[in-house]
């Protein structure tokens, strides 16, 4: 495994050990904040797509007030820039990146289905019309 591919991996567990926290019996979180680290911090040159995520998150946070559909969409956008950054930039930018596009997408597909499996009870609320909104104090 080359060093980046490794750093990829270690990202992604991280990712999933903050999911599934071994002392929370298997529960945690739902693993955004942590990818966003995470592909900041092992993968700068995907920056853009963390940083499109993160402004797709802010942008329909302030419109619909739900952080879960908010959450859920960013994660989407992110392997969707990824794909932008690496197949659309022009000549010097992109050659060294064409070599880490197999590792890049795989790891940012896998952590949007993990984002997404892990808002099931959030997807569920959002279907029967409970799910809590930013600013709703009757929780």
């Amino acid at each position: 495994m080359v060093g980046s591919d490794a750093a990829l991996v270690t990202g992604f567990l991280a990712v999933f050990g903050h999911c599934f926290s071994v002392w929370l019996l298997f529960s945690g979180g739902k693993g955004v904040a942590t990818a966003f680290g995470v592909l900041l911090g092992v993968f700068p040159t995907l920056t853009a797509a963390a940083c499109a995520g993160f402004a797709t998150w802010l942008i329909v946070v302030a419109v619909t007030r739900l952080v879960s559909v908010a959450s859920m969409i960013a994660a989407c956008v992110v392997p969707l820039t990824t794909a932008v950054v690496l197949y659309a930039l022009p000549g010097e930018v992109t050659d060294h990146l064409l070599s880490r596009t197999a590792p890049a997408m795989t790891i940012t597909l896998t952590v949007a289905a993990l984002v997404l499996v892990r808002h099931r009870s959030n997807i569920a609320r959002l279907i029967h019309g409970d799910e809590h909104t930013v600013g709703d104090t009757s929780a």
